[in-house]
């Protein structure tokens, strides 16, 4: 069961970091096509 837990844990943390870096990639191009 921890295992299981602990796996959950690691995905959910990579895919925290996938989307963080997406939504900071789409603001980045959203304030470029504002200032452009």
């Amino acid at each position: 069961m921890a295992n299981l837990i602990s796996t959950f844990q690691d995905r959910f943390g990579d895919w925290l970091t996938a989307l963080s870096q997406h939504l900071q990639l789409s603001l980045l191009t959203l304030l470029l096509a504002i200032f452009i």
